[in-house]
């Protein structure tokens, strides 16, 4: 397993400096890759975006225009980045990403995002970001922006008018009123991709057209250990049952008396009646159950996420991995479990239940 993981760093860190070289976005930052957790294995993945500006859904727009092509400036939009946060496996935080505005003034809102990415030795990076709206701000620069254009156009074949003005800066308000929530989820989260991938504010035509490479790294497990088998059957198992529910339990044998019938002897053949005609036999009695020990318990998950502290944390997941004989360091790379986030300490508590649950239920 360890020359595999070898032979993959230097086959990646390979194809990095060939794209590197014919230009490409390349947006990772380091040069090497070091500190490889175990089972983890680097992915590359290439993402094209769509530079057709005539296309409704184009990945890009002009932020800077110019009548000289080369010296256009493009940026990458809302949609190009999510494809490119998607390539890269980037995890966003639920709970935490929300308005964080109170609602009271309708001219103004604001939207925390927070995401993160998985870095070579399993451990995430995290960043926030906030971005806000408000629409007298938003006004002003509108009323501006087509100002300008009225004074432009002075001289010109077609002469724009202060009332054409008027009439695109409450068209644009309106559009922007009726979707400045999302405008805000959009413009925080935009911030973190850009962030966290370093992808830069403006390109080029040229250098925008180019492909983008981001870097993924991947859950590789050595699927020749026996506990690797055990849990993967143990998640596979888990995620059937949230889906389909549990087995039906069998139904119990008929106790009345089976009758053959020879279909090409029609002298064999019984009445409807003759299986009928004596009483079945009576049930045997109930065995006694036998009583067994009565099975440890682990808390419930939601339990689990509500205790106040690591330390607290820490002892559950080890009585856990007791109960259920499972290596803890398999999950955690060797890593103290007080250094990991509190999501990936959430769930490998998670598997530790999946694990009692399905064994549990037998």
């Amino acid at each position: 397993m360890g020359k595999d993981i070898s032979d993959a760093i230097t086959r990646v860190e390979k194809e990095i400096s060939e794209a590197r070289e014919k230009g490409w976005n390349v947006l990772i930052p380091q040069q090497r890759i070091e500190g490889l957790a175990e089972y983890h294995m680097p992915v590359l993945e290439r993402v094209d975006l769509n530079t057709d500006t005539t296309d409704q859904s184009c990945d890009i727009y002009m932020q800077t225009y110019s009548s000289d092509v080369t010296k256009a400036r493009y940026a990458v939009h809302h949609r190009g980045l999510i494809k490119l946060s998607v390539s890269v496996g980037m995890v966003w935080d639920g709970v935490n990403s929300c308005r964080t505005d109170n609602g009271s003034d309708k001219g103004y809102v604001s939207f925390r995002a927070i995401g993160g990415l998985k870095k070579p030795d399993g451990s995430y990076v995290m960043a926030k970001a906030e971005y806000d709206l408000d629409f007298e701000v938003t006004e002003m620069e509108l009323r501006d922006l087509y100002t300008k254009k009225v004074k432009e156009s002075q001289g010109s074949k077609y002469v724009k008018t202060e009332q054409w003005a008027e009439e695109c800066i409450r068209r644009d308000l309106l559009q922007k009123r009726k979707h400045k929530l999302k405008l805000a989820e959009s413009g925080a989260k935009d911030r973190v991709i850009r962030e966290l991938l370093g992808v830069k504010s403006t390109y080029t035509l040229a250098e925008i057209k180019q492909p983008f490479l981001v870097l993924r790294i991947v859950v590789r497990p050595d699927y020749s250990d026996e506990q690797v088998k055990r849990l993967m059957l143990a998640n596979a198992m888990a995620s059937m049952n949230g889906i389909y529910g549990s087995q039906m339990p069998a139904l119990p044998a008929s106790t009345y008396p089976v009758v053959d019938i020879d279909p090409e002897d029609p002298t064999t053949e019984t009445p409807p009646t003759a299986a009928c005609t004596t009483a079945p036999p009576a049930a045997p009695p109930p065995e006694a159950k036998k009583e067994e020990p009565p099975k440890a318990q682990l808390i419930p998950i939601d339990e689990f996420k509500a205790l106040p502290d690591i330390a607290e944390k820490r002892k559950v997941i080890n009585r856990a991995a007791g109960i259920v004989k499972w290596d803890v360091s398999k999950l955690t790379g060797g890593k103290d479990l007080d250094k990991m986030s509190t999501p990936i300490v959430e769930g490998i508590y998670s598997t530790l239940y999946g694990i009692w649950e399905n064994a549990a239920n037998g």
